[in-house]
């Protein structure tokens, strides 16, 4: 199911992307894991696309890929809203397939609930820390765009 979303991820890529401008590595994310059985590489990218579309909200993220319409590139708006899908794609890393249903369940706060009244402070996009479920710091992600594996021993 992971897999699929990462396929879906980057045909996402193509779908909403302009161009290879529209196209770039927010991030890389890499880690390595070892034990006495197997060497493990974890390749994270976020994958930034920036689309003329017109669909319906500011930004969405699938898997590792972020898609933020055009009109918010270089403010500090686009900064805010980057940053807060960010953290959707840090929940994907920890709950892989899992963050739909939790979503729509409300198992977690996966999406931030703003009060009533409450106003963006675009300079501060940390804020939207403080509102959305998020892995706790140092928590092993479970589940990677690449893994790349050497087993030990038969």
């Amino acid at each position: 199911m992971n897999a699929m979303i990462c396929y879906a991820a980057m045909a996402s890529v193509f779908l909403f992307g302009g161009g290879l401008d529209s196209v770039e590595i927010a991030e890389w994310d890499v880690s390595f894991e070892a034990s006495v059985y197997s060497a493990q590489l974890h390749i994270d990218p976020v994958i930034l696309v920036w689309t003329e579309r017109d669909f319906g909200g500011a930004a969405f993220a699938l898997g590792n890929v972020i898609v933020v319409e055009d009109d918010f590139r270089g403010t500090h708006e686009g900064e805010y809203i980057v940053h807060h899908e960010r953290n959707h794609v840090r929940q994907f890393r920890a709950l892989g397939w899992l963050i739909y249903p939790a979503y729509w369940l409300g198992y977690y706060q996966i999406e931030a609930d703003h009060p009533a009244g409450w106003v963006a402070d675009f300079d501060h996009p940390e804020d939207e820390d403080e509102m959305m479920w998020l892995p706790e710091e140092g928590a092993k992600e479970r589940y990677h765009w690449l893994t790349l594996e050497l087993r030990f021993g038969s």
